[in-house]
């Protein structure tokens, strides 16, 4: 080979490298560091005490309070501690799988504008803010879902992904997983008010208009006995689990200001009240209101609805154990599916069976 042609055999190749490293090499302005993190670090998580969340249906505030999160919209109702748990479990353990584009004018296409950047709502993502001492710790806006490409012509496209923009970045990300946020405080309340083992109940008292019941125990180890039973009477296994499943999640199912559900328009049908072996006690009436139905008016088409309200503890290792409830006891009442009900309402009968009755 020629002296010429070496030459021109090495600019070929020295352009050929250069082009390798260009299409190869880090693009986007360098933002590919980010692919393959998570949307924010643990350590943010550490310091916040306030979670804002805004999008074109309201915003929601949760501000923490000692160990409780907070509702503000619900004048400091306490949030679900499962929900606040999996928003920012996903906030620490999504990654950025891409970077999409870096070109702000596209920012609109996939949601991602701040409200101060645009008035046309559906340019504007949903923005998760976390904040400690008032202060922005971390800011996500999220925008819209990526859609599935089906093989099949007649088959629909479905949610695969989000496109996301950390900060003030001009960037548009995608992650794989599905990401919205939620701005309905009343899916925000917390439901779940006790949670209870069963080897922790020693005894739990009923005062119902069919009388007064007492299950109770002396030792963890044996069963909860109804007292008074008579010679050939067992205790009902079904009623007894029963009653230990209901304390293990005792849950409501609507929530209200305590001013709401005028107690003049309730009739208090059960009084209840659960002891624990630490000394503790939490006690609970059941309400029914009568609704008539408008549509078929008469006494035999009234629909009932049942309440519960909570009764402040009385003594001090009860205040400590149940301090959560007793902030609950004055502000709020809370609405119960009559099924859940009724198994307060429990007569002797119920829980007394003879020896060779089967279950």
């Amino acid at each position: 080979m020629s002296k010429r042609n070496l030459i021109i055999a090495a600019v070929v190749l020295g352009l050929v490298a250069l082009a390798v490293q260009f299409f190869s090499g880090p693009k986007r302005g360098g933002l590919d560091h980010r692919i393959n993190t998570t949307l924010a670090s643990a350590d943010h998580m550490q310091s916040i005490d306030e979670i804002v969340i805004e999008n074109n249906s309201g915003s929601l505030h949760l501000q923490k309070r000692g160990k409780i999160w907070q509702i503000q919209e619900k004048m400091g109702y306490p949030a679900s501690v499962k929900e606040v748990f999996n928003l920012l479990q996903k906030v620490v353990t999504h990654k950025i799988s891409s970077v999409v584009t870096e070109n702000p004018e596209r920012l609109a296409y996939f949601t991602l504008l701040y409200k101060n950047e645009t008035k046309d709502s559906s340019q504007k993502g949903s923005q998760l803010t976390l904040l400690a001492k008032k202060e922005p710790v971390f800011t996500l806006l999220v925008g819209k879902h990526r859609d599935s490409i089906s093989k099949a012509s007649d088959m629909p496209s479905y949610p695969d992904g989000t496109y996301i923009r950390i900060g003030e970045t001009k960037a548009v990300y995608l992650i794989k997983e599905n990401l919205d946020l939620n701005v309905d405080a009343k899916t925000w309340m917390q439901k779940e008010l006790v949670s209870v083992k069963e080897d922790e109940i020693k005894a739990v008292r009923y005062e119902t208009q069919a009388g007064q019941l007492v299950l109770s125990r002396e030792k963890k180890e044996k069963k909860l006995e109804l007292l008074g039973l008579e010679k050939g009477e067992k205790t009902s296994d079904f009623e007894r689990n029963n009653l230990a499943s209901e304390l293990k999640k005792f849950t409501v199912d609507e929530i209200f200001p305590i001013d709401e559900v005028p107690a003049s328009s309730l009739e208090m049908v059960s009084a209840v009240s659960v002891e624990l072996f630490d000394q503790s006690t939490f006690d609970f009436q059941i309400f029914i209101k009568q609704v008539l139905s408008p549509l078929k008016p008469g006494d035999k088409n009234n629909k009932p609805k049942y309440y519960l309200r909570l009764v402040p503890p009385t003594s001090d290792i009860s205040k400590q154990k149940w301090q959560h409830l007793y902030s609950l006891t004055d502000k709020w009442i809370f609405e119960i599916e009559e099924w859940r009900a009724k198994k307060w309402l429990k007569a002797r009968k119920d829980f007394a069976l003879a020896k060779d009755e089967q279950e």
